[in-house]
């Protein structure tokens, strides 16, 4: 099968680019015999070695910096930039060359002067030069495509944006097609002039050359809908694209790595290994030393500069990773005010202390006041700041949810809950004040408050989904009943593919608590796969194996709840209980 996808997946490269390396060879070439003949000199065995080093150098490195890719693909910007810096590099080397060898005596240095100069400039014409007269020729309509993409997704939107952005290209997008309704699992809500039909109509289109490529942009899981496509388009002449998932990690320069005739795709790539290893090390010596010496006046005024205008070094060091991820560190030149953060600190309360004297009633220098003051330790201070904001606006949500959190750091419970409870008494609709004081009345084994908040919380907001899993987890924990679980089967089934680890275990617990472990299963794998170190979820996973008695599994899920669970934690209790059941 591996050998199968390795001859179906392959390289895409336009074959004007096979033509475009050979061209490039030619003008180093020709450019150099040119020059020998209008100054009138003598070819010297030297000049042949010249060109074959210059020829060899450049192929590598345009090869290496994928500048042979289908045009279509990159920006000229891109394509003329990469040129003249390999151009220039081959240039450094051979003058190195020159350096270490000393062969000026064996060959004129106006010529080669003359060669180095001219040769970029005829090699970025050339290239662009042909760019702009496919162009034009794509803004005619020769050598144009239409563009369809299956699937409007966010990973449309994203390949739409990059079309609309290639104008060069030659692309020209026609719509989107899609048999999905309107949902939250579409790029587009209200979308009726985007999408143009479904399948059967981009069918259609294909047989009736309206359509030249076409970008499927739908995910995986629609394997079904997309072989039926394919089946349908294998008659026509449309070039059809699968566009995966990994498009919305930028990997337009990835690049095939083959195994055995399993191919990978690259996400990242270091080049500190085998041959690329060796060529960079090369290039930061001999270019890395030429560049120090060019730099180097320039580099002592400006930290001369620096030293005579703040105090402070003129120099700071950072951490980075270098070769086999050993720390390395950076010297920079510092930019900013030296200070040290307790300095930062002092300067920036001195300041909000002078704004707020003239500016009681902002709001945003008093948050800021009292994080500072929290920060430092000082939580009776930043309770005053805040008890002042209050006082000019008792509407102020964030102040009340700050003064909660300064109680709290102080473990003073009942004043954070009596901050809360003066909040809704001057916002008695807000659904933040309400759900922050359910979450400390649990914590103060409050249920019944807790959930009677919750309850208010949901009925102006259904579609809150961290009041639902609370309510639900409250439901299921304290509140057990048949129809409670019911309940909370019900507000936690839109968990059922959540990102959240926390929302879909709601959904898992629910279900076993409901009599449908083995409906749980897959959410429990994937809840410990994505949060391997939160306790209660191997606990919910070891209650699962349990309800099936498989008691091995049970057990190592139950201990493995025992090792992540904090000393102090009331799941502790609930873990030996389980254990001692099996």
């Amino acid at each position: 099968m591996a050998d199968q996808f390795s001859r179906m997946v392959r390289r895409r490269d336009a074959k004007i680019n096979a033509f475009s390396r050979l061209i490039d060879a030619g003008i180093i070439g020709c450019t150099l015999v040119a020059l020998v003949s209008v100054l009138k000199l003598s070819w010297v065995p030297l000049y042949s070695w010249l060109l074959l080093i210059a020829i060899v150098l450049f192929s590598f490195l345009s090869e290496s910096s994928h500048n042979y890719k289908a045009w279509r693909d990159i920006s000229l910007r891109a394509e003329v930039t990469s040129v003249g810096s390999n151009w220039l590099i081959v240039v450094v080397i051979l003058i190195l060359v020159d350096m270490v060898f000393h062969p000026s005596d064996l060959y004129n240095r106006e010529m080669v002067f003359y060669w180095f100069v001219l040769t970029p400039i005829e090699l970025i014409s050339w290239h662009s030069i042909t760019r702009m007269v496919l162009r034009l020729f794509r803004d005619t309509g020769v050598n144009s495509r239409s563009v369809a993409i299956y699937g409007a997704t966010e990973l449309g939107a994203s390949l739409e944006s990059r079309i609309q952005s290639m104008p060069w290209a030659g692309y020209k997008f026609v719509g989107y097609f899609d048999d999905r309704r309107s949902n939250g699992s579409r790029r587009f809500i209200s979308d009726s002039n985007l999408i143009k039909g479904g399948s059967q109509e981009l069918i259609d289109q294909a047989k009736k050359g309206n359509i030249d490529t076409i970008f499927i942009t739908l995910p995986l899981a629609a394997e079904k809908r997309i072989k039926v496509l394919l089946n349908e388009l294998a008659d026509t002449t449309v070039s059809a694209y699968m566009m995966l998932d990994l498009f919305s990690f930028d990997l337009l320069n990835a690049s095939w790595l083959d195994i055995q005739g399993m191919p990978a795709i690259s996400v990242f790539e270091s080049p500190h290994t085998g041959l690329d290893n060796i060529t960079k090390r090369m290039l930061d010596l001999v270019a890395g030393s030429l560049i120090l010496l060019l730099i180097a006046l320039p580099m002592l005024l400006i930290a001369l500069g620096i030293k005579m205008t703040s105090k402070g070094p003129a120099l700071f060091r950072q951490q980075r990773y270098g070769i086999g991820g050993e720390p390395i560190t950076v010297w920079k030149f510092r930019t900013m005010t030296a200070m040290d953060a307790g300095d930062q600190e002092k300067e920036l309360l001195a300041y909000l202390k002078e704004f707020k004297a003239t500016n009681p009633k902002n709001m945003m220098v008093l948050s800021i006041l009292a994080t500072i003051y929290s920060r430092s330790g000082d939580h009776t201070a930043a309770i005053n700041v805040l008890e002042q904001g209050l006082a000019e606006n008792s509407s102020w949500v964030q102040g009340y949810t700050a003064l909660a959190s300064s109680y709290r750091a102080k473990n003073d419970f009942q004043a954070a809950i009596d901050s809360f409870e003066r909040g809704l008494k001057a916002l008695p609709n807000s659904g933040l004040l309400k759900m922050l004081l359910a979450s400390s009345y649990e914590k103060v084994d409050n249920k019944a408050a807790a959930l009677k908040l919750y309850e208010e919380v949901l009925v102006t907001n259904p579609n809150h989904q961290v009041v639902a899993t609370n309510l639900a987890s409250l439901l299921i924990d304290d509140f057990e009943s048949e129809a409670n679980i019911k309940r909370a089967v019900k507000l936690s089934e839109r968990f059922a593919d959540s990102e959240n680890p926390y929302f879909v275990d709601t959904y898992a617990w629910a279900l076993i608590k409901s009599g449908l472990p083995e409906v749980a299963e897959p959410l429990l794998q994937k809840v410990t796969g994505m949060a391997p170190s939160v306790a209660v979820f191997h606990y919910h996973r070891g209650i699962y194996y349990a309800r099936l008695d498989k008691h091995q599994q049970a057990k190592i899920s139950l201990l493995a709840a025992r090792v992540h669970a904090a000393p102090n934690d009331g799941l502790q209790n609930s873990i030996t209980d389980a254990l001692g059941d099996l």
